[in-house]
C-alpha cells in the first residue's frame, strides 16, 4: 500500500510538471510571437541595430537552454554506496578525534595522580628547615632535600583547565561524538542513510544532498548538484522578462480618436497582455533570484529557512546564526566553483560556539530581519 502511494504521487508529480513545461513554452512563446508581430522596438533593433536584437535573441536562448538543463538534471541524488562512504569517513575521523581527547585524559589523570601521592605542603616545608638547620650533615638528608623539593615543586603546577590554549578545550567527549555518528537516520522510503541536510523529496521519491525545494515549475527538485544552474537560470530568464516587457510596451498605439480608451485597449490588448506577464514573471523571478543570493551568500536552504523549527539540526540554533556559513566568500565559492563531478559535503550537526561569519547578516540579524 505506502509503495502504491509513493507510485501515485510520482505520477501525480510528473503530470504537473508536464503541465508546468507546456505553460512555460505557451507563456514564453506567446510573449515573443507578440513582440516579433507587433512594430515596436524587436523589430526596429532587427532592422536597424541588428546587435542589439542577436544579444536579446541569445539571452532567450540561454535561458531556454538552462530551463530544460534544470529539468534533465541531477539535483544530487543520494547513492547508497556514495553515501556510506562518506559516513564510514565521518566515522573515521570521530574515532581519531576520540583517541585525541582519550590521550589528554590519561595525561590529565597521571598529573592529578601525581598530584595527590605528593605529602601536605607544609610537612614539606617544616622538613626543609630542619635540613637546612642542620647544614646538610648527612647524604641521606640531602637526597631527602631534593626529593622534597621535587614534591615542592609538584604541588605548585597549575589545575588543568580550559581555560589554557588547549585545542581541544570546550570540544565534545568521545560520548558525544559517537552519539553524533548514531543520530544519522536511514529513509523510511529510500532505504539510504540520510546525513545532516538530506532530505526526502516526496514529489520525486529520491534523497537529495543539501536539499533546497522542489521547483514545481521545472518538474524537479534543486539541491547541491543544481544550485548553481538553477542561479544562473533565474538569473537569464529575469533579463529576458524584463528586456520582452519593454518591447512589448513599445508596441502600444496611441489614437487620439472618438472613444479612443475603447480603441486604445482593443488595439493595443495584445501588447498589454505581454507586458502584464512578462512583468509579473519579472518580479517573480527578481524575488526569487534576490532570496536566493541570499541563501548563497549565507549558506542555508530555503527548506532550513521555511521550516527551521521542524528540522532537528536547526532547533538549537539561536535567531541570526548560520550555522553552516564559511564566510561569505567561500560560501559563493562552493556553489559557483563547485566541480561537477565532486563528492557531495558530509555536513556535522552545527554546534556551539559560532564563528564571527556564522553570527551576522546585515539583512537578518538580532536586531532586524528582511524576511
Amino acid at each position: 500500500a505506502n509503495n502504491t502511494r509513493i507510485s501515485e504521487r510520482r505520477a501525480s508529480a510528473l503530470s504537473a510538471a508536464l503541465g508546468a513545461r507546456w505553460c512555460w513554452f505557451l507563456i514564453k512563446g506567446s510573449v515573443l510571437a507578440v513582440i516579433l508581430v507587433k512594430e515596436g522596438d524587436l523589430l526596429f533593433d532587427m532592422r536597424n541595430n541588428i546587435p542589439n536584437a542577436v544579444v536579446f535573441f541569445l539571452f532567450v536562448s540561454v535561458s531556454s537552454m538552462l530551463y530544460f538543463a534544470l529539468v534533465y538534471s541531477d539535483p544530487g541524488y543520494v547513492r547508497p554506496h556514495e553515501e556510506m562512504e562518506l559516513l564510514e569517513q565521518a566515522e573515521t575521523k570521530s574515532k581519531s578525534r576520540g583517541n585525541q581527547l582519550q590521550n589528554v585524559e590519561q595525561s590529565d589523570s597521571q598529573m592529578s595522580a601525581i598530584r595527590i601521592s605528593a605529602p601536605p605542603s607544609d610537612q614539606l616545608y617544616e622538613s626543609a628547615g630542619d635540613t637546612v638547620s642542620q647544614q646538610q650533615n648527612s647524604s641521606d638528608a640531602a637526597i631527602g632535600n631534593d626529593i622534597a623539593a621535587g614534591d615542592v615543586a609538584l604541588e605548585i603546577l597549575p589545575e588543568p583547565s580550559a581555560s589554557r590554549s588547549d585545542p581541544l578545550a570546550g570540544q565534545p567527549q568521545p560520548e558525544a561524538q559517537d552519539e553524533q555518528i548514531a543520530e544519522v537516520r536511514t529513509c523510511r522510503i529510500c532505504d539510504v542513510p540520510q546525513g545532516v541536510r538530506t532530505k526526502h523529496c516526496r514529489d520525486c521519491a529520491r534523497c537529495v544532498h543539501t536539499f533546497d525545494h522542489h521547483c514545481f515549475w521545472i518538474g524537479n527538485c534543486v539541491g547541491e548538484a543544481n544550485r548553481r544552474l538553477f542561479w544562473w537560470y533565474l538569473l537569464t530568464e529575469l533579463v529576458t522578462a524584463c528586456w520582452a516587457a519593454s518591447h512589448a510596451s513599445s508596441a502600444f498605439v496611441f489614437d487620439q480618436g472618438p472613444n479612443w480608451p475603447e480603441r486604445w485597449l482593443l488595439d493595443n490588448l495584445a501588447p498589454l497582455g505581454a507586458v502584464m506577464v512578462s512583468a509579473g514573471f519579472a518580479a517573480l523571478l527578481g524575488a526569487l533570484l534576490f532570496f536566493h543570493t541570499y541563501l548563497i551568500c549565507t549558506n542555508q536552504t530555503s527548506w532550513e529557512v521555511t521550516r527551521r523549527s521542524s528540522i532537528d539540526y536547526m532547533r538549537g540554533v539561536p535567531v541570526g546564526v548560520y550555522p553552516f556559513s564559511e564566510g561569505c566568500a567561500r560560501n559563493v565559492a562552493a556553489v559557483c566553483l563547485r566541480a561537477r563531478r565532486s563528492r557531495f559535503r558530509q555536513w556535522t550537526r552545527p554546534e556551539a560556539p559560532w564563528r564571527e561569519s556564522q553570527r551576522f547578516w546585515w539583512l537578518e540579524n538580532e536586531h532586524w530581519s528582511c524576511f
